[in-house]
């Protein structure tokens, strides 16, 4: 009997709310792993490549805070830059202790480029307030020097 690992309540909670929010989609599991999983999925209007990530649980001890660490190793970071070329998507997912509160980000391609390419991080930390409309990843410096990402649909 197979169990079921933290990682597919994760990946399959993603994969949920993708196909929800797209009836058309076809999808196909390219490369899986305990912490990231890489899908090649068609919608009837594009195909992407999408990276998908997650943490279990915030950083932040703080209710109208929360935020999460996402490390990626020399070899995430060459594979990352090899879909570069690709219709590419990072879909973050954000865990809470109450699995129901936790959350989605999408990353753009020129997003995820300016996080780990051009910064040359193989880290970053994604935060949003409560009620605040945009996730923010710090470019060093803390919240006034980061990058604003709106969570976004998939098309």
């Amino acid at each position: 009997m197979a169990r079921v690992a933290q990682a597919d309540f994760y990946f399959g909670a993603a994969l949920s709310i993708l196909f929800n929010n797209n009836h058309n989609m076809k999808l196909a599991l390219v490369e899986g792993g305990e912490d990231r999983r890489i899908y090649d999925i068609l919608t009837n209007t594009a195909n992407y490549k999408v990276y998908m990530k997650y943490r279990s649980k915030t950083n932040s001890g703080d209710e109208k805070y929360s935020s999460w660490q996402f490390t990626f190793s020399q070899e995430d970071i060459n594979e990352i830059k090899e879909f570069s070329n690709e219709n590419f998507k990072m879909l973050l997912i954000c865990g809470k202790p109450k699995l129901n509160e936790s959350e989605v980000v999408i990353l753009q391609d020129d997003e995820v480029k300016l996080c780990l390419t051009e910064a040359n991080k193989k880290h970053f930390t994604i935060s949003r307030r409560k009620n605040e409309k945009y996730y923010r990843i710090s470019m060093g410096g803390g919240r006034d020097n980061s990058l604003q990402i709106k969570s976004k649909p998939l098309d």
